[in-house]
């Protein structure tokens, strides 16, 4: 590069807005003819314009040119070409990689890498949103494949500082996710249960019981199912390229199952086996646990479009017909499979399981990944952090119990038992003893055993389950009985009423 000589020129292109720079950078040794460096253009006032000029000054000094005059379109081919050879990812990848750098080709063409400036791209940006109606979704992808692209640009040194970085572009929130009901997925096992066999079925089950991804489910063997320790190991998904890859987050894990689960494996493995024998096949630890027909790897769009009607014939989900430019189409509205994942975190987290563990069954990177999708599931117990905050400074941290005590026993009928301590969401265990009572003992009970002693006459023992989020509403509870109650820890024994 021929040394810069200190002289500069300001072009004005539009008054007051848009302005183009260049440097004289002295004789060309060859030819003899004097040479300026390519032209920048500016965004803002002339003195803006004069501190973007000496910034191009030092940048020239200091090795930083685009002497090709590369466009950020032709750069951003170049990063997708080197990324398609230096980075293992999968074709769904790359195509997303084009299609957003074809609307980079439409925002930015013929725009100079060393142009691409902070107010250039929120005029961008702020164009495609008022005037184009871009989404901010849309918006925020664009920018991220632009920032690639510009960090390339930052190590060949055509450029010192990539303006991608400085744009306020936030990611906006995903879409919340519904989970099932309890009532739903209870139904939906009964289901699974009572139905035939087949893979399909198993990788539902299996999403349902541990959390999985579809392409985990699909890609799980018998090599990785250890029925000894109940638990599988998730090492690999299935994905729409049609191979085997890393997980998500390229972190395997082991998932503990229920004995339920492994019964239903159990079950399934010895008639994927039988199948298998009719067709002169053997079963081996590399054949996949959620198999197709063929008992091979099963694709995981043709998965989607059978789970989607298997869905709808279990009123999980419905197809609609809408009429858009005066044709109908038909679509799919209801749950996904993905809704079976988060029915399970949503269900581990509001029974207290803390989201640590949470976090290790479903694979998520970090924990902060965990509570930021499925937080709100945890419940309100601000209420009861203040109340627990407010008796520590109260009592200085001392008798915190016996303050409460005191409190509670104040505003309480003689003979009202103090309520035991309560961890948010935790499931309380009332234990029934008398006669058949003629209901549950308070509604939101679930009945989890039920057992018959006979010593002369017949009782009743019955074990309900309810889950009680704040000590206000243990109170509640207790007052709603209208029975004898005896409280230890957290389990409440209920005599029931008489029959």
């Amino acid at each position: 590069m021929p040394k810069v000589t200190g002289c500069g020129e300001i072009e004005e292109i539009e008054r007051g807005k848009v302005y183009r720079i260049r440097h004289h950078l002295g004789r060309d040794p060859k030819t003899g003819r004097y040479l300026r460096s390519p032209k920048r253009t500016v965004h803002g006032t002339k003195s803006d314009a004069r501190r973007a000029l000496e910034e191009y000054r030092r940048e020239l000094e200091e090795g930083f040119a685009n002497p090709e005059n590369l466009t950020v379109p032709e750069l951003g081919w170049r990063w997708h070409e080197q990324r398609k050879l230096l980075k293992d990812l999968s074709p769904l990848t790359h195509a997303t990689d084009e299609c957003e750098l074809k609307k980079v080709e439409r925002w930015f063409g013929g725009i100079l890498v060393s142009d691409l400036s902070l107010s250039l791209l929120n005029m961008v940006y702020s164009s495609m949103r008022e005037d184009h109606g871009v989404s901010q979704r849309g918006i925020h992808k664009l920018n991220a494949v632009l920032s690639q692209v510009m960090d390339l640009a930052v190590k060949e040194r055509l450029v010192k500082h990539n303006p991608c970085r400085d744009v306020d572009v936030s990611r906006p929130r995903s879409a919340e996710r519904t989970p099932l009901t309890l009532d739903e997925a209870i139904a939906l096992c009964q289901a699974l249960r009572s139905e035939g066999f087949d893979g399909r079925r198993v990788a539902v089950w299996l999403a349902l019981a541990t959390g999985v991804r579809r392409g985990e489910a699909l890609g799980l063997t018998w090599r990785y199912v250890d029925f000894e320790n109940r638990r599988i190991y998730i090492k690999y998904q299935y994905t729409r390229d049609k191979k085997l890859r890393e997980t998500k987050n390229k972190r395997s894990r082991w998932i503990a199952v229920d004995d339920g689960t492994v019964a239903y494996l159990r079950t399934w493995r010895a008639v994927q086996a039988r199948r298998m024998q009719v067709q002169g096949l053997t079963q081996t630890p590399d054949t996949p646990v959620c198999s197709d027909d063929a008992f091979g790897l099963h694709d995981p769009d043709n998965f989607s479009a059978w789970q989607r009607g298997y869905f709808v014939e279990h009123g999980l989900g419905r197809i609609e017909e809408p009429e858009e430019g005066g044709r109908k189409r038909r679509r799919y509205v209801g749950y996904d499979f993905h809704e079976l994942r988060h029915t399970q975190a949503t269900f581990l987290i509001g029974n207290g399981i803390d989201p640590k563990s949470v976090q290790g069954r479903l694979g998520h990177e970090v924990s902060s990944m965990t509570m930021d999708v499925y937080a709100h599931t945890i419940g309100g117990n601000d209420r009861e952090a203040a109340d627990l905050m407010g008796r520590l400074l109260m009592t200085g941290g001392e008798g915190a119990g016996d303050a409460q005590g005191e409190a509670d026993a104040a505003g309480e009928p003689e003979g009202t038992p103090a309520a035991p301590a309560v961890t948010g969401a935790e499931p309380v265990r009332l234990t029934v003893v008398g006669p058949d009572p003629d209901s549950r003992p308070c509604p939101g009970a679930r009945l989890v055993e039920r057992e018959v002693v006979r010593d002369g006459r017949t009782v009743w023992v019955e074990e309900w389950r309810v889950t009680v989020s704040s000590v206000g509403e243990l109170l509640e509870l207790q007052r709603g009985l209208g029975v004898p109650v005896l409280l230890e820890g957290g389990r409440l024994t209920v005599m029931a009423k008489s029959a």
